[in-house]
């Protein structure tokens, strides 16, 4: 705790894709205060937030910055002594920030104006050391926070159950690009699709060209993926396709697994 003292826990349950776990106290002490929960949804791109965390092993450090974009898909691995589960890539639909992000930060609340979780810390991008194998760079104004809405998804179902799984289109796709009215723009271009998945129910076909997720573009496979996960499991999710030169609207009920 923020006074030196340690308290025992127990891990509920960790998932390795979103970086989330769950800890279970065996004791909560009575002045234990939780942050308050706030909504990713209400954020706009140069909103000040503050990043808490443990950098490079320095504890109850803040860092301050904006929201630099929202919705940004980002695939990231885990590197070091970890698991071969633990170095699957990991996609997310995350809030960029240019608070300060380093190693240790992961975790971390990333909060909103209001003193707000509106994000879990989760990467930064490096630079490499050119004379070096790893990637030890500090901070450079890049970092990623996963929204607080999927961490508490991923959480609620850690407490469940002990582990955790997420939403499914189940289509196979790759990075293409296709024109409409003599515009060209990019797509996630499906080369199969799984039968029995949300994807054969809402009729995907291969060759579809996936633009748009909802109110959202994609222009890629890792932005469809990133999509994807971020989506409520029990709405339906609309999907802008391009079949045969026109656009058409395909709605999933999205599935976890």
């Amino acid at each position: 705790m923020s006074d030196g003292s340690m308290i025992p826990a127990t891990l509920v349950g960790r998932d390795p894709e979103t970086d989330v776990a769950v800890l279970k106290l065996d004791t909560v002490p009575e002045d234990l205060t939780p942050l308050p929960i706030g909504a990713s949804d209400d954020l706009f791109v140069g909103d000040p937030v503050m990043a808490l965390g443990n950098p490079l092993g320095l504890a109850d450090t803040v860092t301050t910055g904006i929201v630099s974009a929202l919705n940004r898909p980002v695939s990231t691995e885990n590197i070091g002594d970890v698991s071969e589960q633990e170095v699957a890539m990991t996609i997310t639909n995350a809030i960029q920030t240019d608070a300060a992000i380093n190693p240790g930060n992961s975790g971390g609340p990333l909060v909103n104006g209001n003193g707000e979780v509106v994000g879990i810390n989760s990467s930064a991008a490096t630079l490499s050391d050119p004379t070096s194998s790893e990637a030890q760079s500090g901070s450079i104004g890049i970092g990623f926070a996963i929204t607080i809405e999927q961490a508490t998804t991923i959480a609620d179902q850690l407490i469940e159950t002990g582990e955790a799984k997420h939403p499914l289109l189940g289509v196979t796709m790759v990075n293409s690009s296709v024109s409409v009215d003599g515009i060209t723009r990019g797509s996630a271009r499906v080369t199969a699709v799984e039968n029995g998945t949300p994807a054969a129910t809402a009729g995907f076909q291969e060759d579809d060209e996936i633009i748009a997720v909802g109110d959202e573009p994609v222009n890629s496979g890792v932005n469809l993926q990133a999509l994807v996960r971020s989506s409520t499991p029990d709405e339906p999710v609309e999907f802008t396709v391009v079949r045969g030169g026109q656009e058409e609207t395909l709605s999933a009920m999205l599935e976890l697994r």
